[in-house]
């Protein structure tokens, strides 16, 4: 009976993440030689486990400007994001965002696309919704603000008398 297949030594490979190639020496049975065969070059594929995942994500605002308010139509975002179980299990350490484009948007209701911020090594799947609506509204100058005062008048207090200096 011929020899279909032989085992190798022991292989390392706790902490590998990639595919490896090593050299490494026959564990051959007793009473078995391989002539002029003392090691072998192995390749071994690994393979990252993967999932698929949906975190729920926050917003953040790009192009807003100063002297309006965007209101959004809801304050999350489901995203479903695929890649391997220690990138998702990062992912899910700091807060997920989404981003709200509102630049050059007028006042007024509009829809607008969510882009989620995608951590590296994994693929968005989904978002949900894909859009939100935008109120945009132009905030009035403030009435409390304080009116000029005249030159001269600077720390004046109101019914103060001048005063004489000796």
């Amino acid at each position: 009976m011929a020899l279909q297949a032989v085992d190798t030594e022991p292989i390392r490979l706790s902490g590998e993440t990639a595919t490896v190639t090593t050299t490494t020496r026959l564990a051959l049975p007793p009473n078995v030689t391989a002539p002029n065969v003392d090691t072998v070059k192995v390749t071994i594929r690994i393979q990252p486990v993967t999932e698929t995942r949906t975190f729920s994500a926050g917003f953040q605002l790009a192009g807003d400007e100063p002297g309006f308010t965007y209101d959004l139509s809801t304050s999350r975002v489901l995203v479903t994001l695929f890649g391997g179980v220690n990138d998702l299990d990062a992912a899910g350490n700091d807060p997920l965002l989404a981003t709200v484009d509102v630049s050059a948007l007028e006042p007024g209701v509009h829809s607008v696309s969510v882009t989620p911020v995608v951590p590296p090594g994994l693929t968005l799947v989904d978002t949900s919704p894909p859009t939100i609506t935008v109120r945009v509204t132009a905030v009035a100058p403030s009435a409390s603000a304080p009116a000029s005062e005249p030159p001269g008048s600077a720390g004046a207090s109101p019914g103060a008398s001048p005063s004489a200096s000796p």
